[in-house]
């Protein structure tokens, strides 16, 4: 088990690496977590904001090439009520009703005609009218999948009401290998005549993005309607040397929340191996203002060591970040860097 502890505020990308696949995500058993843990996971879910909401704003950003064989886009939801939601894009004039049992899962997917892979965003540097709304009269959990035949991933969707106005983006680099596969992230609106302002950050400074008019260490001002969405990418031209983390996002009007999903259209890690899967990555981001200053996590059990893989982003300079481990079967300490 790791421990991070920092004084300032901090967010943690997990990128989890096994049997040939890649994953986003933290698993642990039941009497593996610290009870201070449970305690604060209690208080979360009580207290909120947490990923149970009655509103919520979906976004699909660039899977693989745009060519690459299409399985599954699928969105689960599910509630400990008897219900009903809808889901909607004013703009296109999309409107579904479904009815929800308590204890049950909704899954619209493209092989029952719930879902498109027409709502996959590759527009590059303008608005797309591709996001979805998704009202419930009772409170809900939903699950976004996209699937193509050898890249697969999914994202824990967050209500708007645990939205804010700023979001520092975090991923991988680019991967340029037999495609130019792409780092990115995809802007959702909430509400119509959102500016956002985007500090473009990372590495190399300088470098283009797929939009070329557009570099790393450049700022760009946007506007967005509800339901519209906006990807940003890497340009695909290099391995392990493009990189978009960093990147600040704001919303110019706190009353105008936004949502962020960090993402990769395909790629290995670590950045230099290519004897194993190859991967797509998805994540929408908790904002700033829900980042935390410790977290715990717990290894899965692979039943070989293949290691985990941390990206740590911070939200202020001089952030100093102690990482302590421990044994993952007595637990004793092993060591501690800062």
């Amino acid at each position: 088990m790791k421990n991070f502890l920092t004084k300032n505020m901090l967010y943690i990308l997990f990128l989890i690496v096994f049997s040939g696949q890649l994953s986003i995500g933290l698993s642990a058993k039941e009497n593996e977590i610290p009870q201070k843990v449970k305690n604060a996971l209690k208080k979360t879910l009580v207290n909120g904001p947490n990923s149970l909401g009655k509103r919520f704003m979906l976004g699909f950003p660039a899977n693989d090439v745009d060519q690459a064989p299409k399985d599954a886009l699928d969105i689960y939801v599910a509630s400990d009520f008897d219900g009903e939601f809808v889901l909607q894009n004013k703009l296109t004039g999309y409107q579904k009703r479904y009815t929800l049992k308590k204890g049950g899962v909704v899954a619209l997917a493209t092989q029952n005609g719930g879902t498109t892979w027409d709502w996959e965003t590759r527009e590059i540097g303008k608005a797309a009218n591709k996001g979805l709304e998704l009202l419930s009269d009772v409170p809900v959990s939903v699950y976004v999948l996209m699937g193509k035949n050898y890249s697969s991933e999914g994202y824990l969707a967050i209500p708007v009401s645990a939205w804010d106005d700023k979001y520092i983006h975090c991923s991988f680099w680019d991967f340029k290998e037999w495609a130019e596969w792409k780092t990115e992230f995809l802007i959702i609106a909430s509400e119509d005549k959102t500016q956002i302002e985007i500090k473009l950050k990372g590495l190399p400074i300088g470098a283009e993005t797929a939009d070329p008019n557009w570099k790393i260490g450049q700022t760009k001002t946007i506007t967005l309607d509800k339901y519209q969405t906006y990807l940003v990418q890497g340009n695909g031209k290099t391995r392990g040397q493009f990189d978009l983390s960093g990147t600040e996002i704001t919303s110019l009007d706190k009353k105008k929340p936004i949502g962020i999903i960090s993402g990769h259209e395909k790629t290995m890690i670590p950045k230099n191996i290519v004897f194993n899967g190859r991967d797509n990555l998805l994540a929408m981001l908790a904002p700033v203002s829900r980042w935390g200053k410790e977290y715990y996590t717990v290894e899965l059990d692979r039943k070989t060591d293949k290691g985990d893989y941390f990206r740590v982003v911070a939200s202020e300079d001089d952030t100093e970040v102690v990482i302590t481990w421990y044994d993952k079967n007595t637990r004793d300490f092993i060591n501690s860097i800062n």
